[in-house]
Parts: C-alpha cells; structure tokens; sequence
C-alpha cells in the first residue's frame, strides 16, 4: 500500500527539501501555486525487473499497475513500490525519470536498493 503524507508536512522533507504551504485536494498533494507533486517511482515486478515511472498523483498511478490497467506492467503483477522521489518541478522529475532509465542510472538504483531487492 502506499502511503503518502497527507499532513501540512511535505514528501520533499524527507529528503532534506522545503516546500511551503503544501495542501491535499482530491486526494493529490498541491504545493504553492496550486501546481501538484511530481512522483517519480521504481517498482519491482514479480520477474525481479526493475519499472520507472512518472505521475502526479502516485496514488492513482499505482492502483492502475496494481489493476492491470498499464499494458507495460500488466503481466509481470503482483508489483510492489520500492521507491518514489518527490518534485514540484515536472521538467525536474522528467530529467530524474531520463537518467534512472539509462544504464548508470540503472546501477545507481540497484546499489541505492541493493537490501530491498534481495
């Protein structure tokens, strides 16, 4: 399951970041100027790969791969969410996603996950 914070208390914190004045409306986390919460994500498929992903609502996004409505994760259920990292800038996340999916970017995330994979 997946839980995101849904307390004036930012993702973004966790990783050292400020976010001011951060609000849930339906569901999603809006920060300052009503612009959403850009997710990047890593989920491990029942084959043991890795899948990286995009959203602003991680929620949603999630449920959609748990229900088989993602044609690139619907065969390789059950899932599981190993990893998100939180953005307010989607061209931010879009560059994050770009590197995670190259090689290096894979290394990265196999030694950044090396105790959750076994």
């Amino acid at each position: 399951m997946v839980e995101l914070l849904d307390t004036q208390d930012s993702p973004c914190t966790t990783l050292g970041a400020w976010c001011p004045a951060l609000h849930v409306v339906q569901g999603k986390i809006v920060c300052h100027k009503n612009k959403y919460m850009h997710y990047v994500y890593i989920l491990l498929l029942s084959n043991k790969q890795l899948y990286t992903g995009r959203t602003d609502d991680l929620r949603r996004r999630f449920q959609e791969h748990k229900d088989g409505k993602v044609a690139a994760t619907r065969y390789r259920r059950p899932l599981k969410l190993v990893f998100y990292e939180t953005f307010l800038s989607k061209e931010d996340a879009i560059r994050r996603e770009r590197y995670l999916k190259t090689s290096k970017g894979k290394s990265t995330l196999k030694m950044m996950l090396r105790d959750s994979l076994k």
